[in-house]
């Protein structure tokens, strides 16, 4: 029994890469940066959850395990060739296991990607990329902000799959040019294909033997595919801000509440609207001949200054803070409440006595607008530098006492 499960672990086999120093030099010089990723999401993220930390970890395995694999030599490559492959595939199901951290399906999907990574690595990982690259696809398309980064992950993994199938590109056109020039060695287009069938195969010896480059270029697919999905969790989807939470708003806009989209939250909508107690006599004040005029604001006296400052010291916060920092939603909370109460003592409805609360205001109200039609997006740079110049020149006035 144990034999028969000794036997059913994959890849089998000490590989065939590594077949000369500069090439070895190579391999490990290209692992090594997976180690400085995980220690990086590690130091990032140390305040994440449990899964952002068990991803660090796992890049970190996998750096260590590549390199420890391609710097070693004799029968301990058939080990560390399994660890090697394991800590790629274990990688990938973590990484898919974090984009989504509270869906019954991924962690369904994570528990089977555990019990078959000793029996087939390379399908695990294939599973999982294909799981996350769909996730990433469907964010891009729900959220605009996400659409740059993708774009840039589309062209980087096409990009580096390319190089990984160089090799196989190679003989299937010498291949070719033979068959066209009518030689003997036409069989060799035959040989061709346990390459191209590589990426879907278990690494076994005939494979091996027959297609040297094939469990190279397996397992250069699988680091490449790894390494294109991991440079787009940094920019996509890191450290999830809570506005990317999927058919529900981000109850902090002028959406009324959080209700859910669509027909699921009709009900809460209608508790809402019932909570509603605006009185409705003030629709006559229209017909009243007796106009208003005039908004009643704040004396501009030193409590304005100090308010002004608080909240301009707010936004600069907000501005220099890290976008995907999970600090972000109460950096936002606190800015809409003292930037709301700025504005209704010293600016109602935009009303302002002085040039300072005139340009203090213009700023606050841009960022406000952001915040309600983007949520926790970045704020485009542009607009946020012209927020940014008002602030300051704000603050020039009330130096003047202006």
């Amino acid at each position: 029994m144990q034999l028969s499960l000794r036997s059913s672990l994959k890849p089998k086999g000490p590989g065939t890469n590594d077949r000369h120093i500069a090439e070895r030099i190579l391999n490990v010089a290209t692992s090594m940066p997976f180690v400085l990723l995980g220690v990086k999401t590690l130091r990032k993220d140390r305040h994440a959850s449990t899964n952002h930390q068990l991803l660090g970890l796992s890049l970190v395995s996998v750096g260590v395990a590549a390199t420890s694999y391609h710097a070693a030599s004799g029968s301990l490559r058939r080990t560390l060739r399994k660890l090697d492959y394991w800590s790629i595939s274990l990688c990938s199901t973590l990484l898919a296991r974090a984009l989504s951290p509270q869906s019954a399906f991924a962690g369904a999907v994570q528990m089977a990607s555990l019990a078959m990574i000793p029996f087939q690595p390379t399908a695990v990982t294939a599973a999982n990329t294909a799981l996350m690259e769909m996730k990433f696809a469907r964010s891009s398309q729900r959220h605009p902000a996400l659409r740059q980064a993708w774009r840039q992950h589309v062209m980087a993994e096409c990009f580096l799959m390319m190089i990984a199938l160089r090799p196989v590109c190679l003989r299937l056109l010498r291949a070719s040019n033979l068959q066209r020039k009518g030689a003997e060695e036409t069989p060799e287009l035959e040989k061709t294909w346990p390459a191209c069938a590589c990426a879907l195969s278990d690494g076994s010896s005939e494979t091996q033997s027959s297609t040297p480059v094939c469990v190279q270029l397996q397992r250069r697919a699988a680091l490449f595919s790894l390494a294109a999905t991991v440079a787009a969790w940094q920019p996509a989807v890191n450290a999830a801000p809570s506005n990317l939470k999927y058919g529900t708003w981000d109850g902090k806009s002028a959406a009324g509440g959080s209700c859910a989209i669509g027909e699921e939250g009709a009900d809460c909508r209608k508790g809402l609207l019932g909570r509603d107690k605006l009185d409705t006599g003030i629709y006559g004040k229209a017909l009243s001949p007796k106009a208003e005029t005039g908004t009643a604001v704040a004396e501009m006296d030193d409590s304005y200054t100090q308010e002004t400052l608080q909240v301009a010291k707010a936004i600069q916060k907000y501005a220099s803070g890290d976008p995907f920092s999970p600090e972000r939603p109460s950096i936002v909370k606190n800015l809409k409440q003292e930037g709301g109460e700025w504005a209704s003592k010293y600016a109602r409805g935009g009303n302002a006595r002085k040039q300072s609360a005139r340009k203090f205001y213009i700023a606050y109200d841009a960022l406000l607008g952001h915040l309600v039609t983007s949520g926790m997006a970045p704020m485009p740079q542009a607009k946020l530098n012209k927020v940014l110049q008002n602030v300051d020149e704000a603050k020039q006035f009330l130096a003047q006492g202006r």
